[in-house]
């Protein structure tokens, strides 16, 4: 299983060779142009012509190439694993095997980097980092989209029962949509579904008034 997801957040490090590629072409770009990085970067500080290429050329290759890096530290050094281990410390009652076995029996979602199963909901983050959530604990949730400059987000929005909220990104709505879809009809999880600011106001000012709300099978 953990070698699978591995696999899954290795892709992510595929940036750090993109971003090797980059760098290099960047070099050469400047190299033939008769520039070096630091003239760039010193007439970029008052020559207008140079920022474009002091963003393009060395500042974007080079955020690239931290993310990449900062994936294939976090996949070496198993960071990746780090909130499994935390959630385990916080939660005696599980083992390992116990979120190995419910993996087995997952329902997959968001070009396979969600992955719920009977009791707990696995996901990939964006810096290679698998989170988890357990199912019982949710209370609330709903999609959620955010636009920034015109350029929509989407996200599942998850809250749980002891005030934790989670902000899981995916690539389009109806991924959010058919978990949420999931959650309700195929594993009949006691929850509220959908947002409205009633709702929010309630959650975060009576907990107890809002499970009220919660929808009795």
């Amino acid at each position: 299983m953990w070698k699978e997801l591995e696999k899954k957040c290795r892709k992510k490090g595929i940036i750090h060779i993109l971003s090797l590629w980059s760098l290099a072409i960047a070099y050469l770009f400047i190299l033939n142009a008769e520039f070096s990085f630091v003239t760039v970067i010193k007439r970029a500080m008052y020559d207008n012509s140079y920022k474009f290429l002091f963003i393009i050329g060395i500042m974007l290759p080079l955020i690239f190439f931290l993310v990449g890096l900062h994936t294939v530290i976090n996949i070496a050094t198993k960071k990746y694993m780090k909130e499994i281990y935390t959630f385990l410390a916080q939660h005696p009652e599980y083992t390992l095997k116990d979120i190995e076995g419910d993996y087995v029996k997952a329902a997959r979602f968001n070009g396979e980097t969600w992955f719920v199963g009977p009791q707990f909901m696995l996901f990939i983050k964006k810096k290679s980092v698998i989170g988890i959530i357990e199912l019982n604990a949710i209370l609330w949730s709903y999609s959620h989209t955010v636009s920034v400059n015109g350029v929509p987000s989407y996200y599942l929005a998850i809250h749980t029962r002891n005030k934790q909220y989670y902000e899981i990104e995916c690539a389009a709505q109806e991924y959010s949509n058919s978990v949420l879809n999931y959650f309700i009809t195929f594993l009949k999880l006691p929850i509220v579904a959908g947002y409205s600011k009633e709702l929010h106001t309630l959650y975060n000012t009576d907990i107890n008034e809002f499970m009220q709300k919660v929808p009795v099978s």
